[in-house]
């Protein structure tokens, strides 16, 4: 049986929606065709979170269970497979079991190599995986000035990746946006940071206007404004 953290990190994860660390995908019964799109995009960005056999809304619908065994050996083979993920990178899937239903994770990390896959190089924003147009300036550009390689390389992009917020700030606005009514400790659980964090993030995310409280200390909510 899996330790209450592995738990309440998954629940995290689900609570959070999809966003610049965190994807889902569905995988009944085999890895969907954009999967390895992800995964090169996270590798060369920041690293991240897959979820497979949830949906786009972060309800989870489970993989078929005689399929796991499969596709964690598919897992090991085509991310060691440099025309699937060049230069290769291994990665291992672990199967966790959430409310009777069985799903995948895989945890990607961030790369210090340039990833293609099919010959095409991938970056990824809050809006998802965006292809690199520009490949070899990108290479340069990631070394010199990684904040601002999305802009610069890669196809247009919902946001000025230079001026998007900061991870715990992103993941306290998703929380919020879900559950308005979430206290500071409730918080600190989730992000698995300390309650002083969270409330340094929440100073920074009022003063730009993208989060408001509503009521008294006890019994108010929170107004995340977009």
């Amino acid at each position: 049986m899996e330790s209450d953290s592995k738990q309440l990190h998954l629940k995290h994860l689900l609570a959070m929606g999809e966003g610049i660390r965190v994807e889902y995908k569905e995988a009944r019964t085999s890895f969907s065709t954009s999967l390895f799109e992800t995964i090169c995009a996270m590798l060369n960005r920041d690293g991240g979170d897959i979820l497979l056999e949830v949906d786009d809304q972060g309800r989870v619908l489970g993989v078929e269970p005689g399929s796991i065994a499969k596709m964690k050996t598919d897992m090991v083979n085509l991310s060691n497979n440099p025309q699937k993920l060049d230069p290769p990178f291994i990665l291992f899937p672990v199967k966790h079991v959430l409310d009777d239903n069985e799903i995948m994770q895989i945890s990607v990390p961030a790369s210090s190599q340039v990833h293609k896959t099919n010959g095409v190089v991938f970056d990824r924003s809050n809006d998802g995986d965006f292809r690199v147009t520009n490949a070899s300036n990108y290479r340069v550009e990631r070394v010199l000035n990684p904040e601002r390689v999305g802009e610069r390389a890669g196809e247009k992009v919902g946001e000025r990746l230079g001026e998007r917020l900061g991870e715990n700030e992103e993941n306290i606005l998703a929380l919020l946006s879900k559950d308005p009514t979430m206290l500071i400790t409730e918080l600190s659980e989730h992000l698995r940071i300390s309650t002083t964090a969270v409330e340094n993030n929440i100073k920074k995310l009022k003063k730009r206007g993208l989060l408001e409280r509503k009521g008294p200390a006890k019994g108010g909510r929170w107004e995340v404004r977009t």
